[in-house]
């Protein structure tokens, strides 16, 4: 799949979970909230990869401790994550559309493998959700 066959078409709907959201062109984010919790997956297009193969990422933020899991050379890692302050000590927010401020999350780990067979975005929004304690 490359970006001009890149549209909403092309992704489903997870149970339970909002989304596909634009967040810009080839890239989507699907959000899952539980109390004071957000489960996010992003989906976007890796050009450099099979010519433009969706690759997934996702995590939890929040109440809880934050992380992220991304497949990087084949293997699913899972890094502990937290905001991102200026040196003033105000967050650091990316601006997303024109219109949407995001925060910016920094790796604070050098990650771990996980063991556990992550295929489809299904499975990594199944994997999210038992990670919540």
């Amino acid at each position: 799949m490359n970006l001009e066959e890149w549209n909403l078409e092309n992704m489903r709907e997870i149970p339970g979970w909002v989304g596909p959201v634009i967040l810009s062109e080839g890239a989507c984010r699907y959000s899952k909230y539980i109390s004071w919790k957000r489960l996010f997956i992003n989906a976007q297009i890796d050009e450099e990869v099979d010519g433009g193969r969706i690759a997934f990422s996702g995590g939890a933020i929040g109440d809880c401790p934050s992380f992220e899991v991304k497949r990087e050379n084949g293997q699913w890692m899972r890094y502990e994550i937290e905001m991102a302050w200026t040196p003033k000590g105000e967050p650091v927010l990316r601006l997303r559309n024109y219109s949407c401020w995001d925060l910016v999350y920094d790796r604070i780990s050098d990650g771990t493998q996980i063991d556990e067979k992550i295929e489809t975005i299904y499975d990594l929004a199944e994997y999210l959700e038992r990670c919540l304690p």
